[in-house]
């Protein structure tokens, strides 16, 4: 595993510099030779990040056009075989120019999405993989919680079964983005949502 410590460059992006993490015990550290590479990211939302009082940051800096190319970059610098996006509602542009690179994805929108109080697409979640390292498996499914009454919730998870070309494997891959804001309610709600995410499918 690797941690990140770093510092804004010129350019607002932060420069960062990766430290070897060893976590124990040792001998469930990977063994093979070229592991798989995770990336984990919730990008925030197009229209949630202009209305979101993010007041410590220039308000260009929050707009879609100037955060695409950084997003990009990351990923890029990352060098991940999967990545795990949320509140991604730009999906299809994203893919786009992800297929240029490689890469395949999935969506699950957020049902009654707070982004389209904004006038822009429902945010969700989505997974991206290589294609010349991970191939489909079983088709992706996205799962919305449910609420006390048994209605569907916001939030949900999504879920894609790949085979890893290189070891021959299968591997589950499951994004997810609870329920936020803090209070003993949301933690119970997000305990319910977890619940459900680990029961067996």
């Amino acid at each position: 595993m690797w941690s990140l410590t770093g510092k804004l460059g010129a350019k607002g992006k932060l420069k960062r510099s990766f430290v070897r993490v060893v976590l124990p015990p040792a001998d469930l550290a990977p063994s093979a030779p070229s592991p798989l590479r995770v990336l984990q990211w919730n990008v925030l939302a197009d229209g949630l990040a202009q209305h979101g009082d993010f007041i410590k940051v220039p308000s260009a800096a929050l707009e879609w056009e100037t955060r695409l190319p950084l997003i990009l970059d990351e990923i890029e610098e990352a060098s991940a075989d999967i990545c795990a996006i949320q509140e991604l509602n730009r999906y299809e542009e994203l893919r786009a120019l992800l297929a240029l690179r490689g890469y395949d994805g999935c969506f699950f929108p957020k049902h009654c999405s707070p982004a389209s109080r904004y006038r822009c697409p429902a945010d969700g979640l989505a997974i991206f993989y290589k294609k010349d390292r991970l191939e489909v498996a079983a088709q992706p499914a996205g799962t919305y919680f449910l609420d006390s009454k048994g209605r569907n919730m916001s939030q949900g998870f999504l879920r894609i079964t790949l085979t890893d070309r290189l070891q021959g494997q299968q591997v589950v891959v499951v994004t997810t983005h609870l329920k936020a804001k803090q209070g003993q309610e949301m933690d119970s709600t997000r305990l319910s949502q977890v619940t459900r995410l680990t029961a067996p499918h």
